[in-house]
C-alpha cells in the first residue's frame, strides 16, 4: 500500500463491514495481515465495526479485505468514496424554523436560505460528542497522605471533558445533510417555550421535528436518545466519529430501506 494513500488517486475506496465479529481477535488479525496495521490500530478498527473502516485503499486491496472478512462469516463491501453519502463536515446550520411548508434553514441575518418539505426529510442522527473546551475542576482527595496539607486533604485539578448533543439532518434523494450543535443554535422559533438551557432546547427541537415528520428514520443512537436510554448508547468520541456513523447508517438504509408510515 502507498505510504500516503490520500494523495494516491488509486486509493479512493473504503470498506464497510455490516456486522460485528463473533471473534474480534480474528478480525483484528485479518486487518493486520491484509492492511498491514499494527495491533493497536487494528484493535481500534475492530471496535468501530460494524461500520466504515477509515482506511482508503485500491479496489484490489479492498476486494482482498472483503474476501478475508467474508471468510470470517461477515458481510462487507468495497465502496468508492464518490458513492458514499455527501455529509460535508463544514456544513453547519445555526438557525432553523419549523413552518407548515417544511423545515427552513436561515442565514446569519435571519433570511430564509432553503425550505425542505417535511416529506423530503430522510434521517435524523443524534449523538453526544465532547465539547471543544474541557472543564477545569478542583477536587478534594480525602485519601491523600494527611501530612500533605493542614486540613488532612489534598486538592488537585482535574480536566473534565463535557459532552453535549449534536445532530445530522439528512434530506433528499441525494442524501445531503447538515450538522447542528446544541450550543450554537438559534431557537427563537420556540417563542415562550424556549428555555435558558441549550440542552433542553435541543431536545424540544427534536420533539418538534418528530411531530412534524413522523416518518423520519432514526438511527439506533438517535432512538436511544429520544427514548432517554443509557448515555453510552449514543455517545461518540468526536464529531467526526458521529459523522462516519451517520454515513454508515445511510449505507444501511440503501441496503434495507424501511417502509415509511
Amino acid at each position: 500500500m502507498s505510504s500516503d494513500p490520500v494523495r494516491n488517486p488509486a486509493y479512493v475506496y473504503r470498506v464497510a463491514v455490516f456486522a460485528p465479529a463473533d471473534d474480534p481477535a480474528e478480525l483484528r488479525d485479518v486487518l493486520i495481515r491484509v492492511l498491514g496495521l499494527n495491533a493497536v490500530d487494528a484493535q481500534i478498527h475492530v471496535r468501530a465495526v460494524p461500520g466504515l473502516l477509515p482506511d482508503r485503499m485500491s479496489h484490489e486491496k479492498g476486494a482482498e479485505l472483503v474476501q478475508a472478512i467474508g471468510d470470517l462469516g461477515l458481510t462487507a463491501e468495497v465502496i468508492r468514496e464518490d458513492d458514499l453519502p455527501v455529509l460535508d463536515e463544514d456544513r453547519q446550520v445555526h438557525h432553523l424554523r419549523l413552518v407548515d411548508e417544511g423545515l427552513q434553514t436561515l442565514g446569519l441575518s435571519g433570511e430564509v436560505e432553503a425550505t425542505i418539505s417535511w416529506d423530503q426529510l430522510d434521517m435524523l442522527s443524534i449523538g453526544y460528542v465532547p465539547l471543544d473546551e474541557p472543564e477545569h475542576r478542583y477536587i478534594t482527595d480525602t485519601t491523600a497522605v494527611i501530612h500533605s496539607a493542614p486540613t488532612g486533604m489534598a486538592h488537585r485539578s482535574l480536566d473534565v471533558v463535557k459532552s453535549g448533543p449534536e445532530a445530522w439532518i439528512v434530506y433528499g434523494d441525494s442524501e445531503h445533510g447538515f450538522r447542528i450543535d446544541h450550543q450554537e443554535m438559534n431557537y427563537e422559533y420556540m417563542g415562550e417555550r424556549m428555555s435558558t438551557s441549550a440542552t433542553a432546547n435541543f431536545r424540544q427541537l427534536v420533539d418538534d421535528l418528530l411531530a412534524r415528520a413522523p416518518g423520519l428514520f432514526l438511527t439506533p443512537a438517535t432512538r436511544a436518545y429520544v427514548e432517554h436510554g443509557f448515555r453510552r448508547h449514543y455517545e461518540f468520541d468526536s464529531s467526526e466519529e458521529l459523522r462516519q456513523y451517520t454515513m454508515f447508517q445511510l449505507l444501511l438504509r440503501r441496503r434495507l430501506p424501511p417502509a415509511r408510515e
